[in-house]
């Protein structure tokens, strides 16, 4: 196992975040397509981390949503050189910004999966 560098402690945080966020979207399940009501929805836009004014569509676009595979190959590419220690300084700029891309767009599929999940819930009481 190679010891990270200095210059990698970043990087390697991201990795571990990008690692998390994974295993935390395995635990997400599909999920009822249930309406809201007007007191339902009062109830829950006072929750700051909820998706407020997305159709059920839009919901589950955004949760089911990807990185662009010509990204996500990069990323992969990247990754795999930086395991081996052999990224250039812009190469180890593109990895962060590709990683910080990833941290946003998963952010945004949980949000959209809690959201689902809380609509769900508060259908059902």
């Amino acid at each position: 196992m190679r010891l990270p560098q200095r210059h990698d402690t970043c990087t390697i945080s991201k990795v571990a975040r990008v690692q998390s966020f994974q295993s935390l979207e395995k635990e997400f399940e599909p999920w009822d397509n249930d309406i809201i009501t007007p007191e339902i929805g009062e109830y829950m836009s006072n929750d700051p981390e909820l998706l407020v004014g997305l159709s059920d569509g839009e919901l589950y676009a955004l949760a089911e949503s990807r990185l662009a595979p010509s990204a996500q190959g990069r990323l992969d590419e990247l990754l795999a050189l930086n395991a081996e220690n052999q990224l250039s300084a812009g190469e180890q700029a593109e990895l962060d910004r590709l990683l910080d891309r990833v941290d946003q767009l998963t952010i945004l599929k949980t949000r959209a999966k809690y959201t689902i999940h809380q609509k769900a819930a508060a259908n059902r009481t």
